[in-house]
C-alpha cells in the first residue's frame, strides 16, 4: 500500500508481468490501472497522482489524472517511450535502475490556470527532474 496524503494505492501483482494499482481516496475509488510503481505522489485534490519506480519494471515513471487517464509516462526499456537522457545512480543486471531519491524525491506538482504545468522530482544525485516535456 502506497500513500500520499488522503490518497491510498493499493498493488496487486497477478503474476510475473501483470500488476494492478487501485488509487482511492478517502473511501471513494478513483482508479484501477494496469501498472507498477514503488513511491506515489498525488497533487493536494488528488487531481493528478504520480507513481515513480527504481526497479525495472516497465515504467520508471507515469502521472495519471483522478479518472486514470494517462498523462505523460517513460520506461526503463529501449523503445517508443525510453527515457533517454535520464540518469540512474544505480543499475543492475536483474531489477535496479535507481533514478529518483528513494528517501526524499520531493515530488512537486506546478499549475498554471489550474491545469497541471510541471511535475518535478528530487533525483538520486540531488538535481531535480522535469517529468513534463
Amino acid at each position: 500500500m502506497l500513500r500520499s496524503g488522503q490518497t491510498v494505492c493499493r498493488q496487486e501483482v497477478r503474476d510475473c508481468n501483470k500488476m494492478s494499482v487501485t488509487c482511492s481516496r478517502g473511501a471513494g475509488k478513483l482508479f484501477t490501472v494496469e501498472d507498477f510503481a514503488d513511491y506515489i505522489a498525488a497533487s493536494d485534490d488528488s487531481g493528478y497522482i504520480v507513481g515513480l519506480s527504481n526497479r525495472g519494471s516497465v515504467n520508471a515513471f507515469w502521472i495519471r489524472d483522478s479518472a486514470g487517464r494517462l498523462i505523460e509516462w517513460k520506461t526503463h526499456s529501449l523503445g517508443a517511450h525510453h527515457w533517454k537522457g535520464v540518469h540512474y545512480c544505480m543499475e543492475s543486471v536483474s531489477n535496479v535502475r535507481q533514478w529518483f531519491d528513494p528517501n526524499n524525491p520531493t515530488v512537486r506538482f506546478q499549475f498554471n490556470d489550474s491545469r497541471l504545468a510541471q511535475v518535478t522530482v528530487r533525483a538520486c544525485d540531488g538535481k531535480d527532474i522535469q517529468l513534463l516535456p
